[in-house]
């Protein structure tokens, strides 16, 4: 400014058009204040706004000419300009439609725009339009007063710069449907990028890469490939496990769960039923060593869904009046997908979750693979008739079982109710 400086004619409208409100006090100051234009022709401009900016209120008046100005040494016409307004809108729609605040190369990565082109709209023309959390290059960034973010969703105030509703459904869009890398080394397909969407967002538990590849049945390579520009966007790995993958952000998932919302990229609610089903119909090994027959499945399945408790793949075989090694031949394909080791007890196998038992028994999700109500019934049947006639079984497997016995004894008189203890005929 001037060594006389504006006047006190002009401070006092300038004091008038605040209306009491510092944050444009705060604005107005700041809008003077730029490197790359002269604070006298800045406050010309403030003092009389063209005509299609004078209808508004003057703190809309100056939050619009804030983002309407470009530097000086952009023209109009110029790609740099487009370049440059562009990503002055998804800056804007990432600050108030993302959940959690994020840093200028949280918001690039988003964008799929240079970190340099953020920092330098942020830190510079738009500089008074936000605060930062920290000094330091990754401080996240935030709007300097809650009035941009009221004045952004107005689209009769905010005009081009309004920030729709779903504006998170769209950056959501905008991520997904960038197309693969060229290399065909190095690219995919667009049902990979689905299906590897759906397993992380439909999983009970947060998947690994290698999880996810082995449930889809494809190269960890792809996977890796998918989720590498998505980490630290919609994925991120888990802060106690880091080679476990989980969303960024709750809201994706019911992004996905939404036809409306997601469109290509919607999440069927019974996804899970279809991806089950899908593992367990794969044709099992062609290696006569490791392969094993579908009633084989179908009897080891029969086991984890009605058998109480956690059993090993000894009880498992007894249990079905098979060798061990069959049942090691059935459950190696599926460990880690639907079956895992115990996370205390070494040598028991249990179920992934708990949904996976009622899965398999609900005929309506499982299809071919039904477990009926009975089948505890019929395995404690089948197991006693092999006890031989004067054997001994200290410990059953399962509290439940003596009051399986008696009731048969009332119904079909095949065992003595005298006889129902830990210490008689039972099986094990």
């Amino acid at each position: 400014m001037e060594r006389s400086g504006p006047g006190d004619a002009v401070v006092d409208r300038a004091t008038v058009d605040s209306d009491g409100q510092f944050i444009f006090a705060t604005l107005f100051t700041g809008y003077l204040d730029d490197e790359y234009f002269s604070p006298q022709e800045q406050l010309e401009t403030l003092l009389n706004p063209p005509a299609h900016v004078a209808a508004f209120s003057k703190l809309d008046q100056l939050y619009y000419q804030i983002l309407t100005r470009r530097p000086p040494y952009m023209h109009q016409g110029d790609s740099k300009l487009m370049r440059y307004q562009e990503a002055i809108k998804g800056i804007l729609h990432v600050v108030v439609a993302w959940r959690e605040r994020l840093s200028c190369s949280g918001v690039a990565r988003i964008l799929r725009e240079e970190v340099y082109i953020i920092e330098n709209i942020v830190r510079g023309p738009l500089r008074t339009l936000f605060k930062f959390e920290a000094s330091d290059p990754e401080s996240k960034i935030f709007f300097c007063h809650k009035s941009l973010g009221d004045y952004l969703s107005d689209p009769h105030r905010s005009r081009e710069f309004h920030v729709p509703r779903n504006a998170l459904d769209l950056l959501y869009h905008r991520i997904l449907s960038l197309p693969p890398p060229p290399d065909p080394e190095r690219t995919f397909s667009r049902k990979q990028l689905i299906d590897i969407l759906h397993v992380v967002a439909s999983w009970p538990e947060f998947p690994s890469k290698a999880n996810i590849a082995k449930v889809l049945g494809i190269d960890c390579n792809i996977v890796d490939l998918v989720l590498a520009p998505l980490m630290g966007v919609l994925f991120r790995a888990c802060p106690y496990e880091p080679q476990l993958v989980e969303p960024l952000e709750s809201s994706f998932k019911a992004f996905l769960l939404d036809p409306h919302r997601s469109g290509e990229f919607y999440l069927p609610a019974n996804f899970l039923d279809f991806l089950h089903i899908h593992i367990l119909s794969r044709r099992p090994p062609s290696d006569p060593t490791r392969t094993f027959s579908r009633e084989q499945l179908i009897g080891v399945l029969q086991v984890f869904a009605v058998w109480p408790g956690v059993m090993t793949e000894r009880t498992i075989a007894e249990v079905l009046g098979v060798d061990r090694g069959t049942v090691s031949r059935v459950l190696t394909p599926f460990m880690g997908v639907l079956f895992e080791a115990h996370l205390y007890e070494k040598g028991l196998v249990e179920p992934c979750w708990g949904s996976f038992k009622t899965f398999l028994l609900d005929p309506h999700r499982s299809g071919e693979f039904h477990i009926p109500p009975n089948t505890l019934d019929l395995l404690y049947y089948r197991g006693t008739r092999a006890v031989g006639e004067g054997e001994r079984v200290d410990h059953p497997l399962s509290s439940s079982l003596p009051s399986i016995i008696e009731l048969r004894n009332q119904t079909v008189g095949y065992f003595n109710v005298s006889a129902c203890s830990y210490g008689h005929r039972l099986y094990d």
